[in-house]
């Protein structure tokens, strides 16, 4: 019995060996992430068009078989399409050739011609005010076929950094303007403070409901010298998820990676926090966003930074 802890104790060496390193995990979700913009089939830039509803507003789908490029949303009266989406008493209801599609499915994909379906989504149309965003996608994308990849920053293991995490217990609301030109409402969820070059930060995260049950994520949106200078106009956002039940307990946030996952744009050109209301586009990694088109193209000129940050998450 004693040789096991010899053994255990001569494997950990081999086992430490083979975990990829910060750097070649960055680059594997770079490669993720390129697949997520292009080659899946809900792919960001094969998104043609979107409609977003609130109470009382319907679109038709309008568009030519065969031709994938035509199929547009309309919403002027008397349109006609084979699929009517209508967003009334807090529901959304979908006609497909005459018969009702279940939201359920909507969320999936309705198949509408060949290489064009839908998909769509509940989302704030206005701050906290519920409604449905829907969006067109075209396989044939032209963009999706030119694409090649985003253009990063070399890594740069200075923005790999370890935080500190205290709850905010009453999880106020704040509103932020997004890049269409609507409010969204979030709430402070608490603040992450860290060292960044040698300067002290603290950055508020905010997250999508009032609930702690369902604070599975947070988010946090900031805006930089890049902004609304050639790149993404409405700032940047750093997300954090796996941490399990909120408010999180002291330790460090687990995730299939081990710690907490956080992408960064880039925050070496200066980071500042935005005056609430102004310019802040909530993007979410992992969920398509139509508005998300913009951020990849502040991507493609300037890059991204992904960090990973170890959250020591403490109580107030």
């Amino acid at each position: 019995m004693r040789c096991l802890p010899l053994a255990i104790a001569a494997a950990a060496p081999l086992l430490l060996a083979a975990a990829p390193t910060p750097e070649a995990v960055w680059k594997s979700d770079i490669a993720g992430q390129n697949r997520a913009y292009a080659d899946v089939p809900h792919a960001m830039l094969k998104i043609q068009d979107s409609v977003y509803l609130g109470e009382g507003q319907s679109a038709v789908l309008v568009g030519q078989n065969g031709k994938p490029e035509s199929w547009r949303w309309n919403s002027k009266p008397g349109a006609k399409g084979p699929l009517t989406v209508r967003f009334h008493g807090g529901r959304l209801t979908a006609m497909l050739n005459g018969k009702p599609v279940a939201n359920a499915q909507m969320e999936k994909t309705v198949p509408i011609d060949r290489d064009v379906d839908v998909a769509g989504h509940p989302t704030q149309v206005g701050a906290g005010v519920e409604g449905w965003r829907i969006f067109v996608y075209n396989q044939q994308a032209p963009a999706a076929k030119a694409f090649k990849g985003v253009s990063y920053y070399p890594y740069d293991p200075t923005f790999r950094v370890q935080a500190r995490f205290t709850p905010d217990p009453k999880l106020p609301p704040r509103v932020f303007r997004t890049s269409r030109g609507t409010d969204k409402q979030f709430f402070h969820v608490g603040d992450a403070r860290f060292t960044l070059n040698g300067k002290a930060v603290t950055l508020p995260f905010y997250g999508s409901s009032r609930d702690p049950k369902e604070l599975t994520d947070m988010a946090a949106f900031f805006t930089d010298r890049l902004t609304g200078k050639g790149a993404y106009g409405a700032g940047r956002y750093v997300d954090v998820a796996g941490y399990g039940k909120f408010p999180p307990k002291s330790g460090r946030a687990p995730s299939r990676a081990g710690t907490g996952r956080a992408r960064i744009c880039p925050a070496r050109h200066g980071m500042r926090q935005p005056a609430f209301g102004r310019g802040m586009h909530p993007v979410r990694t992992g969920r398509t966003d139509a508005d998300a088109c913009g951020c990849w193209r502040a991507h493609r000129q300037y890059g991204v930074i992904v960090i990973r940050i170890k959250l020591g998450l403490h109580r107030r």
